[in-house]
């Protein structure tokens, strides 16, 4: 074990690389716009899911392995269901079959 001590400033670069990281996109994604002012524009909107707890652990595990976070995955899916009309066809096809 190393007696290697970590200042304040090599924690805070440490932090700063991480939260960079986990705020980039995956690559083939394109982010969706934000309004004029950033994303805590009153124009910009809180959606909120109830969902069953396997389905939570399983965006959570899908999260992780694509070094994203359930937010970005839920705009991607978004964005996908208002450019792709296969995408958007299939969706409304399962919501018509659970009906």
């Amino acid at each position: 074990m190393s007696n290697t001590t970590r200042t304040a400033s090599d924690i805070k670069a440490t932090m700063a690389a991480s939260i960079k990281q986990a705020m980039a996109e995956p690559p083939g994604v394109v982010p969706l716009p934000l309004s004029a002012d950033g994303p805590n524009n009153l124009r910009d909107k809180r959606f909120t899911v109830v969902i069953p707890n396997v389905q939570h652990r399983f965006i959570k595990r899908f999260a992780i392995d694509a070094n994203s976070d359930a937010s970005t995955i839920a705009r991607t899916l978004f964005a996908m269901l208002e450019s792709d009309a296969s995408v958007a066809e299939q969706v409304r096809s399962r919501i018509h079959q659970r009906s």
